[in-house]
């Protein structure tokens, strides 16, 4: 390993995931009409804004946009035009304005949303961007939503149990566990540091159910599984219990995640017997795929309504009620069908030279956030082996309940290499701050301020011995790259996520999606080996939650998985035991094996003591010991940005005069100097708005949601609009990607660039 890829680096997993937006940042600024300081003319300015913003919403591809994220929009769109007309705009007008300008502004500046207008595209670090822009979406799929395949089979169940056709096969129900006693449920309670037992049934006959109910028997099975302890008029209340109190799940219960619903709908049905109700059923399923078939063909805006409607009324005389949910949202989910796409139809690169500039300053970065982790896991050893000694299993969850009833007890039992990290982060901690506080007084925060990375190095260096002892650490962040005017490469630093894998729901429509997913399962099983990897299995209430099987043990949270029995179990039930070569976790599947597993997750705090763990970026604000994110410069390391320049503004100060214009010369006299494109996430909006400040339309939207609060934080938009990297047929796109790094992992090689440096040439 050559000296410019230490053994503490972070490496890359092979593979990136790319997400951007399906239109050009310029379609937003192009609405732009900026009013003068004075106030004079701003009705002209602002209905010059306003027919703009009418004639974007004309184009073929906006209008197939908001259909596909709300098909609820065609009406609003109508009203408002019919309000351009008038000299006066009412409350409603102006609220339909500020959602069409809502969702434009997530099309041209976030990529949240995902569809034609919002692909994704697999990567890989070996591979270089070529000069050609990329298309919004070379691919495209339409997939049924799950909770709407859901509702049809439920109806299905009950109309073939009214017919006396319905044989159910429950499957035990996440977080609940079998022990000496009986069965138990747990739920996790605000405030309480793991599971809390909600509800038990004693005995041996509960205990012998749950233990057969893998799914695949009967109720008339289940029963005669158990007719050793009891007799059947015995057993049958007891297995009627456990379906009413939640202990058992119906067969009708789609897993989290299924990645074909319809089929997986249409299985259940044919496991069921032959009758004309359940062919009906299967029928209708049938003639739902054909009818996403149709949507997905569909090209312009009036053929997909067309199609789309069919797809309502189909599923209306079906299920008697509109099959629409969640009004309001910013989501497609909210209907039947939902269109993902892959933005370029093959694997793609980055620019030469990108990702080996990030290298060093992303390994300093995740280091910095790795330290305190390492002293926190060598001081949870010393701790958990004074408190329960070698090779004992206990339930995790107890381990978090006396670990939150240690207190000051657990950082006593720091070990001196523990003492040592807190005390070496404490001094660059304080180094950093007066760094900072030198330039804040010197230049202010107008002025962006490079961390010393000199600094960084010499306080990490020491301790690199240590870090390289803690086991194998993950991150996954996202990362914004730049191009900066300069040639420079850079990139903005994003927030993690909760997995070790790439985001699978984004990429159903990727022709390479077989691939990625086959290099996924073969880092996971390496990362865990000899054990099992393990994940959580939680509710996603946005998007299609496609959850592949991934070799891996699923703990179950608060949601079903698909996985089989024998790799499903309880999270609950997880367990841990102090060996002389670490820490290991055990858990008992749902068919009653017991398996050495290794979770990887950011929750439950395994972090603690698993050898592979995960580290999350950290919020330098709040490690530089509670300063204001809103009063620091924009911060960075190399050319990798940690921190954006935030701007808080009073809405005081500005959001109260009775004229917008007055209100923009105000703003900028708040805030002087605020970029022209910033982002803001007022309380109680889902998701940061783009506002434009030389548009009068997003300056009214920017007024009307300071009116609602004491004050807004904006923040500057980076990448800005000169910094876009990623180019399409209509302009530059904003843009991030995806991926995991690993710190550590000799035994990855193949699944992990040696850097993160791609070749000088096209693939």
């Amino acid at each position: 390993m050559s000296d410019e890829d230490p053994a503490g680096a972070w490496r890359p997993f092979a593979w990136f995931l790319l997400r951007a937006t399906g239109f050009p940042l310029s379609r937003l600024l192009d609405l732009a009409d900026a009013p003068p300081s004075d106030g004079a003319d701003w009705e002209a300015h602002l209905r010059q804004s306003r027919a703009r913003l009418a004639a974007e919403l004309d184009r073929d591809d906006v209008a197939e946009a908001l259909f596909v994220s709300n098909p609820e929009l065609a009406d609003r769109i109508a009203s408002w035009q019919r309000s351009l007309a008038g000299e006066r705009r009412n409350a409603s007008d102006r609220a339909r304005e500020r959602t069409l300008l809502r969702y434009l502004g997530r099309f041209c500046a976030k990529n949240e949303t995902t569809s034609f207008f919002g692909a994704s595209a697999l990567g890989r670090f070996d591979r270089v961007a070529g000069a050609e822009p990329l298309p919004i979406a070379d691919v495209r799929g339409v997939f049924v939503e799950q909770w709407v395949a859901q509702a049809l089979l439920t109806l299905a169940a009950a109309d073939l149990a009214a017919a006396g056709q319905w044989k159910d096969r429950p499957r035990r129900a996440p977080l609940t566990g079998i022990d000496a006693a009986g069965v138990c449920s747990y739920v996790a309670r605000p405030g309480e540091p793991w599971f809390s037992e909600a509800l038990r049934v004693d005995g041996a006959v509960s205990r012998a159910l749950l233990a057969a109910a893998d799914g695949t028997r009967t109720r008339a099975t289940l029963i005669a599984a158990c007719e050793g302890l009891a007799s059947t008029p015995e057993i049958e209340p007891v297995l009627s219990r456990l379906e009413s109190d939640g202990f058992l799940r119906p067969s009708s219960r789609l897993p989290n995640g299924t990645a074909d619903v319809l089929e997986a709908s249409s299985d259940v049905l044919r496991a069921q017997p032959a009758s004309p109700a359940r062919e009906r059923w299967l029928a209708r399923f049938t003639a739902l795929a054909a009818l996403a078939t149709g949507f997905e063909a569909a090209r312009g805006p009036r053929a997909r309504e067309t199609e789309f409607q069919a797809v309502e009324d189909a599923l209306t005389s079906w299920l008697g009620s509109s099959p629409r949910r969640h009004p309001g949202s910013h989501y497609a989910s909210r209907t039947a069908v939902h269109e993902k796409a892959d933005r370029a139809g093959r694997i793609v690169g980055l620019p030469a030279g990108w990702a080996d500039a990030l290298h060093a300053p992303l390994t300093a970065t995740l280091d910095l956030a790795l330290a305190p982790l390492v002293a926190d896991r060598l001081t949870f050893r010393a701790w958990f082996d004074a408190q329960f000694g070698r090779d004992r299993e206990l339930p995790w969850g107890e381990v978090c309940r006396a670990l939150d009833a240690a207190g000051p007890r657990f950082h006593l039992a720091a070990p001196p290499d523990a003492r040592a990290l807190r005390q070496a982060m404490r001094g660059l901690q304080s180094a950093l701050r007066q760094h900072i506080e030198q330039h804040l007084a010197t230049h202010g925060a107008s002025r962006p301020f490079a961390l010393p990375a000199s600094l960084i190095a010499a306080q990490i260096a020491p301790l690199r011995a240590l870090l390289d002892q803690s086991g194998v650490a993950f991150s996954n962040p996202d990362l914004m790259p730049c191009a900066a005017p300069d040639g420079r490469h850079a990139a903005v630093l994003g927030e993690a996520h909760d997995q070790v894998l790439l985001t699978p729901s984004l990429y159903p429509a990727a022709p390479d999606r077989d691939v990625v997913l086959a290099a996924t399962r073969e880092l996971l099983s390496a990362l865990a080996a000899p054990d099992r990897p393990a994940l959580v299995v939680r509710r996603r209430a946005a998007f299609m939650a496609w959850s592949p099987d991934l070799g891996a043990v699923a703990l179950e949270l608060d949601a079903d998985s698909g996985q089989p029995p024998d790799r499903r179990a309880p999270l609950a039930e997880l367990a841990i035991r102090l060996t002389d070569g670490g820490f290991r976790f055990r858990v008992t599947t749902h068919a009653g094996q017991r398996l050495d597993v290794l979770p990887l997750t950011h929750g439950s705090r395994t972090a603690l003591a698993s050898r592979v763990f995960p580290v999350l970026p950290l919020d330098l604000a709040g490690w530089l010991g509670g300063a204001d994110p809103d009063a620091l410069p924009r911060l960075s390391l190399g050319p990798l940005v940690l921190h954006r320049r935030r701007f808080r503004v009073a809405s005081d100060a500005w959001a109260h005069e009775p004229r917008a214009a007055i209100s923009a010369e105000l703003l900028r006299r708040a805030a002087p100097d605020l970029p022209r494109v910033v982002f803001t996430r007022p309380p109680g909006e889902p998701k940061p708005l783009v506002i434009d400040l030389a548009n009068p339309c997003a300056l009214e939207m920017l007024r009307h949601e300071a009116r609602r609060a004491p004050s807004l934080t904006l923040i500057e938009m980076l990448p800005d609009p000169d910094g876009l990297w990623l180019c399409g047929p209509g302009g530059r796109h904003t843009a991030e990607l995806r991926t995991v790094l690993v710190r550590g992992g000799g035994n990855l090689p193949h699944l992990l660039t040696p850097n993160m440096r791609p070749p000088e040439t096209e693939p």
